[in-house]
């Protein structure tokens, strides 16, 4: 920020600044005393006068400032998403996945943030839902990982809000409808995020069981020998309530925030994890802090694709966050690794946080989600061709 000029005031820390006000701003403070004049006042030199040219010069600045917001943040324009049937169950921050051409969903939050283990398989083709046998646990705060035709999911907050943090890992066969235990992570952990780098899990990140404590511990487990986690390179910043990837044989730590239930922030940093070396480093910041984005976030043709979320830490947000919880976001944006660059693409039908998102055949399926904080979950569920949003 430029100083027309400065004052030091010593121990206060404060600086006084003189600026020179627009020909604009002058000319209408001038008109103002004009007409204060012509009311009988003697608008140069009383203080009604001189304090009805401030508050107008302060009017019309305020206009201007506003004008040049809105201009320098126009969104893009909201994608052309086809409405399809309502899912079984409102819910946001839902554990899901895809495995063939099939959508898993289960948990996640509903009214009053109370909790399930109802499990749902979502056929694409037919478009129906099948009832599944229940989850091992009502967990949240947890993100599955694809393995042929078994799914992973490790740690995660149990039970109503405000759950407690767990060790447990479990396996679902999506052919046998059965979930196995599996070596608990090394300590609880919930909000972290869950990746495999070919025939290794990595799962890094994530709240402690005091669920504000940020943990940065970053641990392997073998598949082809599941017995220990074992420890791998410490995420740089920790955090949890973070989105994971994996592209071009590096793992990715997308966003996230700081504490989970005492005064949230959220974060844009992206660090990518290389296996070979053992070693992370930072890549570029999403462009808006994001968190809630863990089941909206994946790879799709050569590039990240992250969807919805919440941010915390820009004042814009700050200022609109609704009473009962944060503004969601209902931006879309894409990594290019090629050029290490984020771009936003249109726009979702509302904003969202905590939605499912997963590209299944042909079409991104969006489904869930609250639209103002933890009491409005949604279940409906909208879909778009790949073409009309990554090359609209």
């Amino acid at each position: 920020m430029s100083k027309s000029s400065s004052t030091d005031t010593g121990d206060t820390g404060i600086d006084t600044h003189t600026h020179n006000a627009s020909p604009n701003v002058a000319d209408a403070t001038e008109a103002a005393d004009h007409r204060v004049g012509n009311m009988g006042e003697p608008s140069g030199t009383s203080w009604p006068g001189k304090l009805l040219r401030a508050i107008v010069a302060l009017g019309l600045l305020g206009a201007l400032l506003i004008a040049v917001y809105l201009i320098a943040t126009d969104p893009p324009p909201v994608a052309q998403w086809t409405r399809e049937d309502d899912a079984p169950v409102q819910r946001f921050e839902s554990v899901s996945t895809v495995v063939g051409e099939d959508l898993y969903r289960f948990s996640g939050f509903g009214d009053g943030l109370e909790t399930t283990r109802a499990f749902y398989r979502y056929d694409r083709d037919k478009r129906v839902w099948k009832r599944l046998g229940d989850a091992p646990a009502p967990v949240t705060h947890c993100n599955a990982v694809v393995d042929g035709h078994v799914f992973w999911i490790a740690g995660g907050f149990v039970g109503n809000d405000p759950g407690k943090a767990t060790s447990s890992v479990w396996l679902y066969d999506t052919r046998t409808d059965q979930w196995t235990a599996q070596t608990p992570l090394p300590e609880l952990r919930a909000g972290g995020a869950l990746v495999r780098l070919g025939r290794t899990l990595h799962y890094f990140g994530g709240f402690g069981a005091n669920r504000d404590t940020v943990h940065g511990d970053h641990w392997a487990l073998n598949l082809d020998d599941p017995r220990d986690w074992e420890p791998r390179a410490p995420l740089p910043v920790a955090r949890g309530h973070l989105a994971g990837a994996v592209l071009d044989g590096f793992a990715y730590a997308l966003g996230g925030q700081l504490r989970h239930d005492t005064k949230p922030f959220d974060l844009a940093l992206v660090h990518a994890y290389d296996p070979t070396q053992d070693m992370w480093t930072e890549r570029a910041s999403l462009l808006r802090p994001r968190s809630h984005h863990e089941q909206s976030t994946f790879v799709i043709e050569g590039r990240i694709l992250t969807l919805g979320g919440r941010d915390t830490a820009t004042e814009r947000n700050r200022f609109f966050r609704r009473r009962n919880g944060f503004l969601p976001l209902d931006s879309i944006s894409l990594y290019d690794p090629a050029v290490n660059r984020w771009k936003d693409l249109s726009r979702l039908p509302v904003g969202l946080l905590g939605p499912s998102a997963h590209k299944v055949g042909d079409e991104i399926i969006l489904m869930g989600g609250t639209t103002s904080g933890p009491y409005e979950p949604q279940n409906r569920v909208y879909s778009i061709p790949v073409s009309e949003l990554l090359y609209e």
